[in-house]
């Protein structure tokens, strides 16, 4: 009875569909799976292959720490800034609309209005340059004003004003009105990810090598191209269930990927290669 049939190189001269983070994963099971100890050449492709999934990983650390500095979202500081100035604006209106025998504070209360909120706090519904602008004038005109900031502080309690002013400070930043937000170029993935492909491929063929020069290695070789035979498979048959006029996800199939992270440890390679059975 004969054995099983040996690999086909032809199975593995190109990688599966892979994406950033599906390419990481492929990678780090090729390195778990890999035989020890390796034949030469082996060695130098498993070797070669943790470079580029290293590389690949670092490069998708880096865009994604580029992609949260980037992303600071205005609505939520300008939620911040609108609490800020209607605590304020209310502030000053809870002492003006008290009669003026109640008290000196009642008129200053209402000039402190007549000056910072000639139209209320309709501007607040500005567009969000426009009503930073305003709150910047506001700001600058206690600032400016000395006998009028006097007043408000006495008159607002200090947590109020502070808010208003780190809201503000805020706001400029996130607008990129007082601070230019970050402008480094993305970092593309592409070169890694395509480097980390061609290192699968190259590894891969001196595992299906190694087997054709000594046939008692087979399951050997089997073992350590599992990961891309069970990729493949079950790259098929989510194929099978997706719907035949839906796109193919750009770069791979994400689902493929697992719990893998820019963060996960990444088998290595150290061990001695073999002296003998070397192939190439």
């Amino acid at each position: 009875m004969s054995g099983p049939p040996p690999l086909e190189l032809a199975a593995y001269v190109t990688a599966p569909r892979l994406s950033v983070s599906s390419a990481v994963a492929l990678g780090i099971a090729l390195l778990a799976a890999s035989p020890k100890p390796r034949p030469q050449a082996v060695h130098r492709a498993a070797s070669r292959l943790r470079e580029a999934v290293v590389e690949l990983q670092q490069q998708w650390r880096q865009h994604a720490d580029s992609a949260r500095g980037l992303a600071i979202d205005p609505r939520n500081i300008d939620t911040r800034v609108d609490r800020a100035f209607r605590a304020l604006a209310i502030s000053l209106e809870a002492i003006a609309i008290l009669p003026p025998d109640a008290g000196p504070d009642v008129e200053t209360a209402r000039n402190a209005q007549r000056r910072l909120f000639p139209e209320g706090t309709r501007f607040l519904n500005l567009p969000y340059a426009q009503q930073w602008a305003h709150c910047d004038r506001m700001l600058s005109t206690l600032a400016e004003d000395e006998a009028l900031r006097a007043d408000v502080e006495r008159l607002v309690h200090t947590s109020i004003l502070t808010e208003a002013r780190s809201a503000m400070e805020a706001y400029g930043v996130a607008l990129g009105i007082t601070k230019a937000r970050p402008s480094s170029a993305p970092v593309s993935l592409a070169g890694p990810l395509d480097a980390v492909r061609s290192a699968i491929v190259a590894y891969a063929l001196q595992l299906v090598a190694m087997q054709s020069d000594d046939p008692s290695r087979l399951p050997t070789a089997r073992r350590a191209l599992a990961p891309i035979d069970e990729l493949r498979a079950a790259q098929a048959r989510r194929g099978q269930g997706r719907d035949a006029s839906s796109a193919e996800p750009p770069g791979g199939d994400d689902a493929d990927a697992g719990t893998v992270t820019p963060e996960t440890p990444i088998p290595a390679v150290d061990d001695a290669p073999e002296t003998t059975h070397a192939v190439g």
